[in-house]
């Protein structure tokens, strides 16, 4: 995979040398969201290499392949944390530097969306190199505080291009940490967005979401 911690040091050094080149919101959106996709990318491929040395998934693999895959999986893990920090804060300034406008409506959706990815990161790495199914208490706070940021994101714009998307990933927040009631309210309001406008972009398991509750 040939990522490094100097490697990543490099490219968010760049990214921050390219923001202060493009001070515009939109290139510092355009940078919160290259920090957001490498992000998601680092976690691709520490799931790829953590599913190789979990036992039950790869069960030919020798013991010697599975420490390095675990070594290599657990660096990965680390390294997406640190990507999805940066583009928060990258999404932050942008809040706070452009209060009111509509890169900081979308710069606010992303930060919740980080927020929720680090916490997904987490649910992962326990799944697949703790080989535990339950919700670790540190994960569990990040899906709540994940979850909160949604929920302030639709109360600060309700008018929000992001807002159904909002609403579904704080149901599928609390959904995780067992808070059924909260989830269900998401939805409700979910379902309203959706019968207003057919368009909205709402996530295809919502319905099984629905069904769950």
């Amino acid at each position: 995979y040939g990522i490094t911690a100097s490697a990543a040091r490099c490219d968010i050094a760049w990214i921050d040398a390219y923001t202060q080149r493009r001070p515009s919101t939109v290139g510092r959106l355009e940078a919160g969201n290259q920090q957001l996709n490498r992000a998601a990318g680092l976690e691709s491929q520490a799931i790829d290499l953590a599913e190789r040395a979990h036992p039950d998934r790869n069960p030919g693999a020798v013991e010697g392949d599975r420490v390095r895959w675990r070594s290599e999986a657990n660096n990965r893990f680390d390294l997406a944390s640190v990507y999805y920090s940066t583009a928060i804060s990258a999404f932050q300034e942008i809040i706070d530097e452009f209060p009111g406008t509509s890169d900081a409506k979308r710069a606010d959706f992303q930060y919740a969306l980080c927020m929720k990815k680090q916490a997904d990161l987490g649910m992962a790495r326990n799944a697949l190199l703790e080989r535990s199914a339950a919700v670790p208490a540190p994960v569990a706070d990040r899906y709540r505080r994940a979850a909160t940021r949604f929920e302030q994101h639709i109360a600060r714009y309700p008018d929000s291009p992001d807002a159904a998307r909002a609403h579904y990933h704080a149901a599928v927040c609390r959904t995780l940490v067992g808070e059924h009631l909260e989830a269900a309210a998401g939805l409700s309001a979910l379902q309203h967005i959706a019968a207003v406008d057919p368009a909205a972009p709402i996530e295809p398991a919502v319905n099984r979401l629905i069904i769950e509750l």
